[in-house]
Order: structure tokens, then sequence, then C-alpha cells
């Protein structure tokens, strides 16, 4: 069977791809019933809508004179062009059939215990959830239109390769959850090339379009701002899902006893602390605690507090944003044989519109459909709060 690289010529790549997946990280999807069953072509084309995104925008912003609103219409049009928009000006149908066939996996109940440093990456509401732990799966994208096919085969294979070196799926992919990694690709039959060691992914970075000149982006893409980082290797996604857990806790965690896990906590954001707790005691507050950096919503639950409240919950207060989802991306990957990676990507971007409303908010005590809710003006975030996370690694490789 022929192997062909990305950068060859399209034309004769055939009008099928087929991508065959391993789960690395338990995978929490599921429907309503927040019970996973199945893996669903939707959640593979949002994932792959996402990174097709943050790899391209480089391309449309420099193609449109670094001129932001003129580079966001064109991607819209291109965007709804290969993956389909319902409503709007571009509404159409995508320009290819995405199946899930081949799925060797099956759900089973999944669990951490409480003190377990994993356990902080796997968050509220997962607790007890059923998962797909382990297995494979094929994917198999058949374009329907031959111009769209010779246009964007390249950019549907980046972005299943990105998926599989950055990304996961199903709740909680940014922190850990839900990671796979390549075993096979193919197109027209014939085998693409993809990274499979750290040298043939720094190789892929390199080759992508060209961001390293590109400025802060309006939604989370490749710039100039981008870290990519490998921050521990291992010989079980298990062990590496502890470390990171454990790193993220040590660092951000304000617990009273200043012990995590038998640690001394860094405790380096009491001011957030104190910050939360004078706004359930004054009912005051004018900015968001330093860590909302690693993203939006937050709560807060003082267990030592005894007057009441001793909750608070900060967040957007807009009802179409009231999250903003973290720009750290931790990614578990498995090259070959028992050596898996832990990569840690940092899509540094406009965290919200300057301005914005934010909302801090706590039950009235003795009347819990009443809340007291004080509202601020997003002003801005401190990058540099992750990027000295990122420091504490002991391993360390830089990818870009």
């Amino acid at each position: 069977m022929p192997i062909r690289s990305l950068d060859s010529s399209p034309e004769s790549w055939g009008s099928t791809i087929k991508a065959n997946f391993q789960i690395i990280t338990p995978m929490f999807l599921g429907g309503a019933d927040q019970k996973a069953s199945t893996i669903r072509s939707t959640a593979i084309k949002g994932a792959l809508r996402f990174w097709w995104r943050a790899i391209y925008w480089a391309e449309f912003y420099t193609g449109s004179k670094n001129d932001t609103n003129s580079a966001l219409l064109a991607m819209a049009e291109a965007e709804a062009q290969l993956f389909g928009a319902v409503a709007g000006d571009h509404a159409c149908q995508s320009s290819f059939r995405l199946s899930v066939c081949e799925v060797s996996t099956k759900p089973q109940h999944y669990n951490v215990d409480d003190g377990s440093p994993t356990r902080y990456l796997l968050g509220q509401g997962l607790k007890g959830r059923n998962a797909l732990v382990r297995g494979s799966f094929q994917l198999e994208l058949i374009f329907t239109r031959s111009e769209c096919h010779e246009k964007y085969s390249e950019a549907l294979l980046n972005a299943l390769i990105a998926l599989s070196v950055f990304g996961g799926l199903g709740a909680r992919a940014r922190h850990g959850w839900g990671s796979v990694s390549l075993t096979a690709l193919t197109a027209g039959g014939a085998v693409v090339d993809y990274p499979k060691s750290l040298p043939e992914l720094k190789q892929w970075i390199k080759a992508l379009p060209r961001f390293s000149d590109v400025p802060t982006p309006p939604f989370s893409a490749f710039s100039r701002d981008t870290k990519i980082d490998v921050v521990a290797k291992g010989s079980s996604a298990e062990d590496l899902l502890r470390v990171v857990g454990g790193e993220q806790q040590m660092y951000r965690s304000n617990i009273k006893s200043g012990k995590v896990q038998g640690s001394d906590a860094g405790k380096k954001y009491l001011c957030d602390y104190e910050l939360v707790k004078r706004f359930l005691e004054c009912g005051k507050i004018d900015r968001l605690p330093r860590r909302a950096v690693f993203g939006l919503p937050h709560n807060y639950i003082y267990r030592s507090k005894k007057k009441l409240p001793n909750k608070a919950y900060i967040a957007p207060f807009s009802k179409d944003r009231q999250r903003r989802a973290s720009p750290l991306f931790l990614h578990i990957h498995q090259f070959s044989g028992n050596q898996y990676l832990a990569i840690h990507t940092l899509l540094v971007a406009d965290y919200l519109p300057t301005g914005e409303q934010i909302s801090a908010s706590y039950p009235l005590p003795n009347n819990s459909r009443r809340q007291h809710r004080k509202t601020f003006s997003f002003q801005s975030v401190d990058w540099e709060i992750i990027s000295t996370y990122l420091k504490r690694f002991k391993y360390k490789e830089s990818l870009l």
C-alpha cells in the first residue's frame, strides 16, 4: 500500500478518509441519561470542527491581510462549506458524511477515590458515571462534493491528527479525559503519514499554517502565544493523570490545613479565597478571582465557615455565555508500546469581551430560591498564572 504525506497533491487522495483511534483515558459520553453507551458522530464532528478552527485561523487571518473581521467572515463561509451550517447566510449541508464504525468498547462504571489526585481532574458531576474506559473505533469520512474533497482533504486530515495529539472526546476532555490516539490513517486507500514520535510531532506542528506572527485570536486558536509542552512521561495513562492532577491541585489549592495528599500545598491564591469570603460576608465584589484564567464558572465552598452563606458561584452573566472553557488542554498520548506522554497545550485567546458582565451569587439563608447577586465588568486575566503552573513540572519538553 502506498504512503502519502500531507504535503502531497490532494487530487489523487480519493474521497474516503479512514481513521482508527485507540481510547487512552476513560471517555465520558452519553445522552440525556448521561450514560456512556456509544461514540456519536456528532461528538466527533464537533471536535474536528474545533481543531480545524484552531489550526486554520492563522491562514484566514494572514489571507485577510491581518483584518480580524474579514478573517472571521471568510472562515465562517469555509466552515459552513466543510462542516455544514443550519442557519444564517452560510446555511448549507456538510461536504462529507461521517460514520463511526468498528467500535470495540463497552461502557462500565468508573470512579476514583475522593482522595486521589485524579479526582481533581475529574471535577464535579462525573463521580460514579459510566465511561468508555478502553477500546478502539474507526471513523469513515466520505466527501459528497468533489470540489470540497480537493479543497479540504488536507484540512480534515490535520484536524484528525490534532484531535489525536492535543484533544479528546466527551466531558472534561480539556482535562485529560477521553484522550484518543491514532493507530491508522488512510485517504483514498493510501496510508497517510501522521506523527508516531515526538520528533515527528514537532515536524508536523512546524508544517501547520504559519501562526508564529499571529496576535491573540478572538477564539481558541494557534497564535504566537501558544505553548505546547510534554510535562510528564510514564508507563500508564493512569499514572500521568495522577501526576498532572496532583500538580494542579498543589498549585491551585487553598486548603486551610495547607496540605494536599500529605504535602505542602502552594496556597498561592489565598487572595482568591479572601476575595470570595469578603463577598459572602459583605456582598461586594468587583473583580474575578485570579485563578479564573483557568476557566469559568467557579464554585466556592467554605466548609469551615460556621455562618451562612458559605457557597458562592461566579460565572458570566449572559444567558448565551455562562461559561468560559479552560484555555489549557491536557492530552494523554500513546505513541507506541507502553510509552505514555502528558501533553499540555495552552491556546491563549480573548478571554471574554472587555466590559462583559460577570455574576457572583450566593443563596440567601433559609430561602434556597432566592440569591444575592452582584455583577461587575470583566477587565482582564493574568495569563502568567498558567505559565507559572507549567514551570512546576520536573520533566518538561517544549514542542513549540
